[in-house]
């Protein structure tokens, strides 16, 4: 509200107050203008005619004056009436302007809240939206988890699979592979037969068949490598038919050191995956140092 119009109401209802007091002032000198007028009539009635007209002049110039006075009074009081009518008109109309802009602010701050309930509402719609997909996610990812598990599962099956297909092949590989004695091999059973020089020796194999030919010749090398001597038989004798693996024959009558050199042949071949057997022969047998070696098919 405008500070200049609300100063000017109350300027103009001190006025008008002050007129009020005024206008009460001058009704009291028409009342007095008339007691003067009248009141002497009744008290001295009898009295000369010049002081009763002196008294009426008197009391008609008060009367005159008051009515006059009350008439002024009553057009300015009009006057600042009218104009107090004015302000509060104005200051009526300056509030009910307040009032309109109030009332459009808060309109507008109704439109504002509406949007920001709306713009709430999109928000947890897009919130829910949003929970609901991530919800969705965490279920793809618990299933994609579950499908890796179940393949990591059916991936160790298969290389379990796999590593067992690889071993049997390994071990059908290794029973149909033919044995085999390195060079290296074959130096170092050389070396550990060799305290033994000159040890008489024979050796019969399948001689018809490749894989006991093959190791049978392995073997020569390395026991003439170190310093044995090969008794050739007078005939080529085969072995009999179904003997396996290596078997190292010596008489139960043969000397100490001939036993030592069979012990450390038996061993020697063994540490070179060459399994093998340490047997005597028939003790009806004529007695002899010699070593006979018998080289038979694979295990």
């Amino acid at each position: 509200m405008d500070p200049e119009l609300i100063a000017a109401k109350e300027l103009l209802e001190k006025s008008i107050d002050s007129l009020g007091g005024w206008l009460e002032f001058w009704t009291a000198i028409v009342v007095i203008g008339l007691l003067i007028e009248y009141v002497p009539e009744f008290i001295e009635r009898l009295k000369e005619i010049d002081k009763r007209s002196l008294h009426t002049k008197i009391g008609g110039i008060l009367i005159t004056v008051g009515v006059a006075g009350e008439l002024f009074v009553g057009v300015i009081a009009s006057s600042k009436e009218t104009n107090l009518r004015n302000v509060t008109d104005s200051i009526t109309a300056s509030l009910n302007q307040e009032a309109a802009g109030a009332r459009k602010e808060a309109a507008e701050a109704i439109e504002r809240s509406a949007k920001a309930e709306s713009n709430l509402a999109q928000a947890n719609a897009l919130a829910a939206n949003a929970l609901k997909a991530a919800q969705g996610f965490q279920l793809e990812i618990a299933q994609a988890n579950e499908r890796a598990a179940n393949a990591e599962k059916e991936t160790a099956r298969l290389n379990k699979l796999a590593e067992e297909e690889r071993l049997a092949r390994v071990r059908i590989e290794e029973q149909i592979a033919d044995r085999i004695l390195t060079d290296e091999g074959v130096i170092k059973i050389a070396a550990e037969l060799r305290p033994f020089p000159g040890q008489q020796f024979k050796i019969i194999t399948y001689w018809e068949s490749r894989e006991p030919l093959a190791l049978t010749n392995r073997i020569y090398s390395a026991i003439i490598r170190a310093g044995w001597k090969f008794i050739r038989p007078a005939n080529r004798s085969n072995l009999i038919w179904g003997i396996s693996g290596i078997s190292v024959y010596v008489h139960p009558a043969a000397t100490e050191l001939t036993k030592k050199a069979a012990e450390a042949l038996v061993s020697a071949l063994d540490k070179q995956g060459l399994p093998s057997a340490l047997r005597e022969h028939n003790p009806k047998d004529d007695p002899t140092n010699m070593i006979q070696i018998n080289v038979g098919t694979k295990p």
